[in-house]
């Protein structure tokens, strides 16, 4: 195990980190606990835990009993300077949420892209997007919940990228007269 300078996060608040960078880049604010404890399945107050002690170390600043407040103010380096993470007995790393992020991306771009196409046309270029994730998963050694999992996540990206979701980011909703009964 290689020595781990005092201003340098260990592997998981890396992991944390990183996580909260990504989601502030790619949704324009930062992730909240509720979402954070998601990504990481952990709990309320296990996110709460860390985020202090990220704060503690110099890793982040918030604004203590406002929503959204996060913000990592240590060097891209300094993270990726973090010991990698030791293995961990359970379930093992299939990539499926990289897999579903890519996914995302391609549902996003691809909706709008055929905004004149017909349902049924857009509906075949979304499940040929959704089959081709599960035939990854399957490959990659996904458990049974995990592919469910990301079927559920690609089915929610595609509502909101139609616009047939309420929901058109985290903790946003479309005006109440651009919400569907």
């Amino acid at each position: 195990m290689s020595k781990r300078s005092a201003d340098t996060p260990t592997a998981r608040q890396a992991e944390y980190l990183s996580f909260i960078r990504a989601f502030t880049d790619r949704w324009g604010m930062p992730p909240s606990f509720e979402e954070i404890g998601r990504h990481f399945m952990t709990t309320a107050p296990s996110v709460n835990n860390m985020i202090k002690t990220l704060e503690t170390r110099g890793f982040l600043t918030r604004v203590p009993g406002q929503a959204r407040t996060l913000r990592v103010i240590v060097p891209e380096q300094r993270i990726a300077a973090a010991d990698p993470p030791a293995h961990r007995s359970g379930p093992r790393d299939t990539g499926t949420k990289a897999l579903i992020q890519l996914a995302s991306l391609v549902i996003e771009r691809l909706v709008p892209a055929l905004k004149d196409a017909t349902d049924e046309q857009l509906w075949r270029a979304l499940e040929a997007v959704r089959s081709a994730v599960d035939v990854v998963c399957i490959a990659r050694g996904a458990s049974t919940d995990e592919r469910r999992g990301a079927e559920a996540t690609l089915q929610r990206v595609a509502l909101v990228a139609q616009g047939r979701s309420a929901e058109t980011r985290p903790g946003r909703r479309l005006p109440w007269w651009r919400r569907q009964t």
